[in-house]
Formats: structure tokens, C-alpha cells, sequence
């Protein structure tokens, strides 16, 4: 599952972004998040930002790998966070 949030007129979050555990490592992450940046950009949107957790190593490399650069750190919710952005 996967949803965009609007920030602004040019800047959407991914958010909730998820893979079931038992389908995780089979390149459907990399779908899904290709799906939200071409729905994003269909909506007209230059930029898009995220936040994962420092733990979530998975993740974090799939995010690397398709463009998106951290910008800030800190905690939220308890946890060490990561937030990450790409411009497109």
C-alpha cells in the first residue's frame, strides 16, 4: 500500500508506504514507489519528500537507489527518523 499527500502546489509526501513481510524482496516496493512518483507527477507535482525509520535498512536503500536524498534527521514517534527528498 502507498498514498501521496499534498505539502504544496509543487511538493506531495509519500506516506504509508508498505509491503506485506511475506512479498517483501521481490521488487514490489520498487513498483509501488515508481507507481506514486509517475501518479505525483501526473498530478502535476516537482517534488516529493518522505520519512523512514533509521531501522529500516530495506528501505532506506530502496529509497537511495531511486534518487531520493536525505535532508534531515531527527525523532519522531520515539524513533530515530530519516527524512528524504527528490525532485523530478
Amino acid at each position: 500500500m502507498g498514498a501521496l499527500k499534498r505539502v504544496s502546489d509543487k511538493r506531495a509526501e509519500i506516506k504509508r508506504m508498505r509491503v506485506e513481510p511475506e512479498h517483501q524482496g521481490k521488487g514490489l516496493g520498487t513498483r509501488l514507489l515508481k507507481i506514486l512518483e509517475k501518479k505525483a507527477s501526473d498530478l502535476g507535482y516537482k517534488e516529493l519528500q518522505l520519512d523512514t525509520s533509521i531501522r529500516q535498512e530495506a528501505a532506506l536503500y530502496l529509497y537511495q537507489k531511486c534518487g531520493y536524498k536525505e535532508y534531515k534527521r531527527g525523532v519522531l514517534g520515539g524513533l530515530e527518523t530519516i527524512w528524504m527528498e527528490k525532485t523530478f
